[in-house]
């Protein structure tokens, strides 16, 4: 349960639907552009792998060999290809931050007395780690290693030396680590040709949403999801896939200018055709009612007020109809008949 209350952040946020819409239609907005799935199963398969160990061995730090593999599968698992080998490298960094830290803690802090002394030992070692954790390749790798070697040393006003609770402590840390990375390993992500129809799926759907939403969202906030869309797209995407993406965008902003064209000239009833249209994916029926919309703003006097606003929205039109007939193969794909 935590960790699918977790994951509801990686869903794409939802336009407001139209209750009237079809029941069909709001199933299929299940689509999400993040591998929530992949979360979820290599997330519980790594916290059952810990819990089985914990209950076997009785061992007292497995609550934290637990806390910590399910937070590094949730951190680690959306980087997809990269999560593999971006675990295996935590598990180095934070095995070798654990043997620094025992280094530092029963060998050389024992030696210092002063304050001066303290920051000289922290600084042989988080000055050089912070360093290479700015390389991106080494990042996996010493950005595990500057975070987690304090926490291991766990320095107070009266230090302890507590052998036996410094290597408990540590070796929950590890495991938890290790339980993560197995599972990132053993479950590979969702293909990458998964991921993109997933996300034009998603994209398509939210579009179809956007019709038949009773509010408008801001431009900036259907830029912005599309945006992230474009940036969650795979490498191995083809031109066309970013192309859809790239229309969608487009359209989902004329439509936006639409509905308040309609609203300035008082042509309600023509975006209404058009986008109960749209909403179904009945791409052809909405351009047939841009059409309309067009020669109905054709029809105001040009000495009426806002000549000019209505030539714009006249041209957002001619726009929004070419970017759906082009691209009308993957905009009409799953349409309600």
């Amino acid at each position: 349960v935590g960790l699918d209350a977790t994951t509801v952040g990686l869903r794409p946020p939802c336009v407001t639907p139209n209750p009237t819409a079809p029941s069909d239609e709001r199933t299929r907005r299940k689509s999400t552009y993040r591998s929530r799935e992949t979360v979820q199963t290599t997330g519980t398969s790594s916290v059952v792998a810990a819990e089985v160990f914990w209950i076997a061995t009785a061992w007292p730090s497995g609550l934290s060999a637990i806390t910590f593999a399910a937070v590094n599968v949730i951190l680690i698992s959306p980087k997809n290809e990269l999560a593999a080998r971006d675990a295996t490298l935590a598990v180095i960094g934070v095995g070798f931050a654990a043997l620094i830290a025992a280094t530092a803690k029963f060998a050389l802090l024992p030696q210092q007395d002063s304050f001066v002394g303290l920051c000289l030992v922290l600084g042989l070692i988080l000055v050089p780690f912070g360093a290479l954790s700015a390389v991106p390749r080494l990042s996996p790798l010493f950005t595990r290693m500057t975070v987690n070697v304090l926490p291991f040393m766990a320095l107070t006003n009266v230090i302890s030396y507590d052998q036996a609770a410094f290597y408990n402590q540590m070796l929950g840390i590890v495991v938890g680590c290790v339980f993560a990375a197995i599972a990132l390993q053993l479950i590979p992500p969702a293909p990458q040709r998964l991921r993109a129809s997933r996300l034009l799926t998603a994209t398509r759907d939210e579009l179809r949403a956007l019709a038949a939403s009773l509010r408008t969202p801001s431009r900036s906030a259907w830029e912005a999801r599309i945006y992230n869309r474009l940036a969650a797209l795979p490498e191995a995407a083809e031109p066309t896939q970013a192309g859809n993406l790239v229309a969608a965008l487009s359209v989902g902003t004329e439509i936006i200018r639409l509905r308040r064209s309609a609203e300035q000239f008082g042509l309600e009833n023509d975006a209404r055709r058009f986008l109960t249209k749209m909403a179904r994916g009945d791409l052809l029926g909405a351009i047939a009612a841009l059409r309309e919309f067009d020669a109905d703003l054709a029809s105001i006097p040009r000495q009426s007020p806002g000549e000019g606003a209505r030539l714009q929205s006249r041209a957002n039109i001619l726009a929004l109809a070419e970017a759906l007939d082009t691209h009308r193969a993957y905009l009409m794909r799953g349409a309600l008949q």
